[in-house]
């Protein structure tokens, strides 16, 4: 049995027509038509400075994307699609792995994002449980939040992934926030006893 091939993950930054067609087309095979970003709206997102598209590859065969987007304080997981005869091979842990580490490296000034976040179809089990996999927690259903016609709508799960180095920077600067106002209060009580012996 011939050995599989490993997983490549790259990040465009601009998008040639042919891979744009099979992300365009994996997306309209995975995700109902209120889901669909299409093709403008991707070539826009992955453009974007605070957005990114990873492509996976198997050997020169396309397996799949992943599209995610980030603010100041927290990062999304937009979109993860793999191709049908690529899953379970790998791909769509090799993208969540990749997108969490660009959502959590440090930006500017050592700024890291808190939380990442994604909407996922609650009846999407095996999607969960990849989440899941990967350190996502539940954290509310969101009713009505996908149209599917007027007037039939669906739930979606909200997950939850805390980043541990945001997290761990924030428990050990804590005690010096804490200094640092209590100082201040302290200069504060100082300047105002100063100020009522000048005046006295």
């Amino acid at each position: 049995m011939a050995p599989r091939p490993a997983v490549l993950i790259s990040r465009l930054e601009t998008i040639a027509a042919s891979r744009l067609s099979q992300i365009v087309e994996l997306e309209q095979e995975a995700f109902p038509a209120c889901e669909r970003f299409g093709a403008v709206l991707m070539q826009q997102q992955a453009a974007l400075r605070t957005s990114g598209l990873l492509v996976a590859e198997m050997g020169s065969a396309f397996a799949g994307f992943l599209l995610f987007s980030r603010t100041a304080s927290s990062g999304l997981i937009a979109k993860l699609a793999v191709c049908a005869h690529f899953r379970r091979c790998g791909v769509g842990s090799a993208l969540l792995r990749h997108g969490i580490a660009e959502l959590e490296r440090p930006q500017r000034r050592g700024a890291t994002v808190s939380e990442i976040l994604l909407h996922v179809d609650p009846a999407r089990e095996e999607a969960r449980q990849l989440y899941e996999a990967h350190g996502f927690n539940r954290a509310a259903l969101l009713p009505g939040y996908y149209t599917d016609a007027p007037g039939s709508t669906r739930a979606a799960l909200l997950m939850r992934r805390l980043n541990p180095e945001s997290h761990q920077q924030q428990a050990e600067s804590a005690p010096m926030i804490k200094a640092k106002r209590r100082r201040e209060e302290l200069d504060e009580h100082a300047g105002l006893g100063r100020t009522s012996l000048g005046v006295a």
